[in-house]
């Protein structure tokens, strides 16, 4: 009873109807469309996406013209010895196939032949020439085929999970010509095809389903013979492998609603869901941006920033730069089907997303990630480097020879002072590079960085390493130093006196850049901003490299590296005075916290946290060791608390677990050989305090 219902015959006809001999090229009588080609199996291999069907049986239709119009054709496939079932296929070039009609035992599944063409039309387009239009995408070398669909009963058989029934459609020369239902009608559950997919596990909706039957039935599902003479099924042109059929809602398996009968459409929101969809790693480090539709059976899909790209599971990444039209249409297979188009292009499981592309440097030698080049909106969206935002930024020349590299900031128009910043993603910018009045302050540029390689980390991908620890995202920008004059002066603390000396007289756009000197031996120049006191790490006289006046919304403030200083001045005291703790190396101080009070003032996640034993002292490089059952982290006034990783680089190109950990160092600032920082983690830290420390 169901199969009558399905299997009904709809013909459309023409009073008048010319048809062509089967040739190659058969040209549009009385009218400047391109000319349409009919393809054999030879002529079917020459198309990049409908290749896969090149080791099929394959001849030529037949071609019919209206009189009434005179772009309107239509296509026909006539059965030839072996082969009672087959489809009749339109191929483009750079397009994928599409299937416009089935045939199983000499019966039409749906439409009566000849197959009207009338999604079809030859229009003038932009360049003054004629073409076919299909959905209002331009084709180039439209072509038919038909294709013999004989070979089902040699892939290896479809399976329903449990929930699913399965009822056969056809007779037994075509297996696994299904249609699928739900044991339990309970909406909205609907028949899903699961497979793997290029070893990934896929899930597709047919879209092909008879709502006041419940029925789900696969009309784009054939079997293909491969250049191996092994058989494969494939959902319209999409390689499957493991095929089952099983129940379960959409929102569950995509996460997004069904719009009209297509299925869902999923709204990229991260770059996570970007690179499980990137398969040729086009858009590596891609910045996602927002993204603007309202979905339907018909909708714009726009970006306000970025080019906006949309992935699927059969097709390239298909962009533009702000906009994509989608489109649910029906499938020329049935009435009861439908099929998402994008630009002409049918789409498995599309999902769109606004990216912003990063220009990057790499070399083909080198695993490690592309080095990417920020602009000013880059660098407003990295979460630990947002507070250069408003500074003028340009992008620097990378030289790479295999993984090794430097960096060379050139100046632009109207800026001669300006620092080289590397950003990255899991971490605070760091600055690399100073030029003042066109002069670098340390050594000439192109700048490398020390202590930066290129490794494998413990989960076999390669990373950029920074003092042992693995950095995410490593870019780099120019940024403009023009600012300074603008901050408030800075002056001395009365009863902390220091001799400020100018190191740049003369130079523009510069003030406040000083030599800084104590009167009293065992004195240092400190930096004081609130309740927070500043070691520079300076190792002979005391300079402010990394001091800088960055513009912020509510006015103009110093920075010394990302700390921001607010009432600042300069002042001299002793280590022990002013951090309550001794020197250790150049760096300053590194106390240990003793206090619960102490611990939980500093980062109340660990507000009933106990503390350790120390059987360790800090050094120039040193290992928290911790006593089981605690662990290590250190509290810093410019960043998060960190947990020191227990993971280090170890010679043999891998990286180990060890009890010790990596080791945190009191290392060069790059600004400087006369400037030392510390850095756990692969992060500079202000101000470190240590703890082990066990949470409950």
């Amino acid at each position: 009873m169901k199969l009558a219902l399905l299997l009904f015959l709809i013909g459309f006809a023409d009073s008048c109807l010319r048809v062509q001999s089967v040739k190659d090229l058969i040209p549009v009588p009385n009218s400047l469309c391109p000319p349409i080609k009919l393809l054999d199996q030879q002529g079917v291999q020459t198309y990049l996406y409908g290749s896969y069907l090149k080791n099929m049986q394959i001849w030529k239709p037949t071609i019919g013209f209206s009189t009434e119009y005179n772009w309107l054709f239509n296509v026909m496939c006539s059965e030839v010895p072996g082969a009672s079932s087959f489809y009749t296929v339109m191929f483009r070039k750079d397009q994928n196939p599409i299937y416009i009609n089935r045939v199983v035992n000499n019966v039409n599944t749906f439409n009566q032949q000849p197959i009207w063409m009338n999604s079809l039309r030859c229009d003038q387009v932009t360049d003054g020439s004629y073409q076919w239009i299909y959905y209002d995408r331009p084709q180039e070398d439209l072509s038919f085929a038909c294709i013999a669909d004989v070979d089902s009963c040699k892939c290896p058989p479809i399976n329903g999970e449990m929930g699913v029934r399965l009822e056969e459609r056809y007779p037994s020369d075509e297996c696994s010509m299904y249609y699928a239902s739900c044991s339990q009608q309970v909406d909205p559950l609907m028949p899903l095809i699961y497979a793997t997919v290029e070893s990934r596990k896929q899930v597709i909706h047919s879209a092909d389903f008879i709502t006041q039957l419940g029925l789900t039935f696969y009309e784009d599902l054939l079997c293909v013979k491969t250049s191996e003479s092994t058989f494969q099924w494939h959902y319209s042109n999409l390689a499957l492998d493991d095929v089952t059929i099983g129940c379960n809602t959409i929102e569950n398996e995509f996460g997004s609603d069904i719009y009209c009968g297509c299925g869902a459409y999923l709204p990229i929101s991260s770059y996570e869901q970007v690179a499980a969809r990137d398969r040729k790693k086009q858009y590596v480090g891609a910045v996602v941006q927002p993204q603007s539709y309202k979905p339907g059976c018909q909708f714009d899909f726009t970006c306000e920033n970025g080019i906006a790209v949309v992935f699927s599971d059969n097709y390239d990444p298909i962009e533009k730069p702000s906009q994509l039209f989608f489109k649910c249409v029906n499938n020329p297979l049935s009435e009861y089907s439908e099929m998402w188009l994008v630009d002409g292009i049918r789409l498995i499981n599309p999902a769109g997303a606004c990216l912003k592309i990063i220009p990057s440097v790499s070399e083909p030698s080198c695993l490690c990630p592309p080095i990417k080049l920020l602009d000013q909106f880059d660098i407003e969206n990295n979460e630990d480097g947002n507070y250069l935002k408003n500074r003028q930024t340009w992008q620097p020349i990378i030289y790479m020879e295999s993984c090794y590299f430097n960096v060379l900031c050139l100046p632009v128009p109207g800026v001669s002072s300006y620092y080289t910043v590397m950003f990255r993603s899991n971490g605070s910018p760091l600055y690399i590079n100073r030029v003042v009045n066109n002069q670098s302050t340390f050594v000439e540029q192109p700048r490398s960085i020390g202590d930066m390689k290129c490794d494998q980390d413990t989960d076999g991908t390669y990373k950029w390493f920074f003092h042992d620890y693995p950095i995410t995202d490593m870019s780099f920008a120019c940024q403009a130093d023009v600012e300074s004059c603008n901050c408030p002066s800075v002056v001395g603390i009365s009863n902390h006196a220091v001799l400020l000396e100018t190191r740049y007289p003369g130079a523009p756009d510069q003030c406040s850049l000083y030599d800084a000197y104590c009167e009293y031996e065992g004195q240092l120049p400190f930096l004081y901003s609130n309740n927070i006191t500043i070691n520079t790490g300076a190792v002979a006289k005391t300079f402010y490299e990394d001091l800088t006046c960055i513009k912020e919304t509510s006015g103009y403030f110093w920075y010394f590296f990302n700390q921001k200083l607010e009432n600042f001045k300069v002042g001299c005291d002793t280590i022990e005075n002013a951090f309550g703790s001794g020197e250790v190396c150049y760096c300053g101080a590194f106390p240990l916290i003793t206090s619960a009070r102490e611990l939980w003032s500093l980062d109340p996640q660990y507000f009933t946290a106990s503390i350790g034993t120390y059987s360790f002292q800090p050094s120039c490089q040193f290992h928290m060791t911790c006593e089981e059952g605690f662990f290590a982290v250190v509290f810093s006034s410019n960043y998060k608390s960190l947990r020191v990783s227990n993971s280090r680089y170890s010679k043999a190109i891998m990286r180990v677990q060890v009890a010790d950990g990596i080791p945190i160092k009191c290392t060069y600032n790059p600004l400087s050989n006369y400037l030392r920082m510390w850095v756990v983690n692969g992060v500079r830290v202000l101000n470190p305090v240590g703890a082990c420390v066990k949470t409950h």
